[in-house]
């Protein structure tokens, strides 16, 4: 559940911080140019697993993992 979420403003505001901080680092490493895509957007998101083990981790709300 989604129910304990930020608001849209909060997680836009933290997307843009944790998009700054990316960008000053690896600005530094000269990778290239860091792909964001757009906050809020639908995503299709796809799930090759590669091994012999998938962990399914489920936490209650209030903990930590």
């Amino acid at each position: 559940s989604f129910t304990p979420a930020a608001t849209p403003e909060q997680g836009r505001a933290m997307f843009e911080l944790i998009a700054a901080s990316a960008a000053r680092i690896y600005a530094e490493e000269a990778v290239g140019t860091l792909g964001l895509g757009r906050f809020g957007a639908d995503m299709r998101v796809q799930l090759c697993n590669e091994g012999p083990v998938t962990f399914w981790l489920q936490v209650s709300p209030g903990q930590t993992a």
